[in-house]
């Protein structure tokens, strides 16, 4: 994803300004969990930048949909998600006792393409399951028993009770 920078300077020296703001984004695909996974175009980022005193405060929420693969049957599926952000930016000149994770406004503008990534990865599923009721693959065939309906018989025999299992043949 390309930089998406929102110019701060407006806000600056106006305490509890703000400027709000709707626009359509394309995320760039991510690796989660080894998995690749393909954000849909046109995200819609909805929100607004706040002048806080000690910063710009960030506050949005992301629509977004995603292409899955599903952790029981293994189908590709779509899902849309939301996610909500909230980032302060603080002001160059606040820095006493900073903390190294905080984020600064360089040039009166905040950028916040980390921002918007990082708050859709938390959103996507570590274990996604394309419906609550799917079925998976079947243990014995490895069919989609979503699609094919079979009749796989499954034997579960105690390994305790294996050595008894020649007696009932």
């Amino acid at each position: 994803m390309k930089s998406i920078i929102i110019d701060a300077e407006r806000l600056i020296g106006y305490p509890g300004s703000e400027y709000k703001f709707s626009m359509s984004i394309n995320l760039d695909p991510v690796l989660i969990g080894g998995q690749k996974v393909n954000f849909l175009p046109s995200s819609i980022l909805k929100g607004c930048i706040r002048n806080v005193g000690n910063g710009i405060l960030l506050q949005a929420r992301l629509n977004f949909s995603v292409t899955l693969v599903c952790s029981r049957c293994l189908e590709k599926f779509s899902r849309s998600l939301n996610s909500n952000i909230d980032q302060l930016y603080v002001f160059p000149e606040k820095q006493e006792g900073a903390f190294e994770e905080q984020l600064y406004l360089t040039n009166n503008q905040i950028e916040i393409s980390g921002a918007i990534t990082e708050s859709a990865i938390l959103e996507i599923p570590f274990n996604p399951i394309c419906q609550d009721n799917c079925a998976g693959l079947c243990p014995i065939c490895g069919k989609n028993k979503n699609l094919y309906p079979h009749n796989c018989e499954v034997k579960t025999v105690d390994s305790r009770m294996k050595i008894l299992e020649r007696y009932f043949k």
